[in-house]
């Protein structure tokens, strides 16, 4: 509602700033394709990057390994870093506590890390988007077709 509200002041501001006319017909035709797709995912059971108390049918969904779409929730036991300050690029050791998560991780093996994002931000982008609840879990994919190959050949979901 607030970023409608400044939507509709922003453009007349700006058409009006630049000297042009405002043509609303041809900005809805001048758009791009939305460059990202935005899903919800199913709630994630306890353990699995939730905090909320589990359903009993989250519950039944628990025995299902994490994945990239339900991702586990680990505590850091050891972040080390690498590189020395001022390096262009920041490496760290991290070790994490993975158990009871099933997941049977060895050396080399790719991991995703996902920071917790400030409250205010993420609640803002929720309501921006329309999701009422602030638990939820979204997968947000881009739709350039390099990537939509990219997802073609690689198992994402394991």
């Amino acid at each position: 509602e607030a970023y409608a509200h400044w939507e509709e002041r922003f453009w007349p501001a700006l058409a009006h700033q630049l000297g042009r006319e405002l043509q609303p017909a041809r900005l809805a035709t001048a758009c791009p394709a939305p460059r990202y797709t935005v899903a919800q995912l199913v709630s994630a059971p306890r353990g699995l990057a939730s905090e909320a108390e589990g359903t009993a049918a989250e519950g039944a969904a628990a025995a299902a390994p994490p994945s990239a779409r339900r991702p586990w929730s680990a505590a850091v036991l050891r972040n080390e870093r690498l590189t020395r300050d001022g390096q262009p690029r920041e490496v760290r050791h991290l070790e994490l506590d993975l158990c009871g998560s099933g997941i049977d991780y060895a050396p080399g093996d790719a991991i995703a890390v996902q920071p917790r994002n400030p409250p205010a931000a993420v609640d803002a982008l929720l309501y921006t988007l329309g999701v009422a609840d602030p638990h939820a879990r979204l997968c947000v994919t881009p739709n350039s077709p390099l990537w939509r190959a990219w997802l073609g050949a690689h198992d994402t979901t394991a």
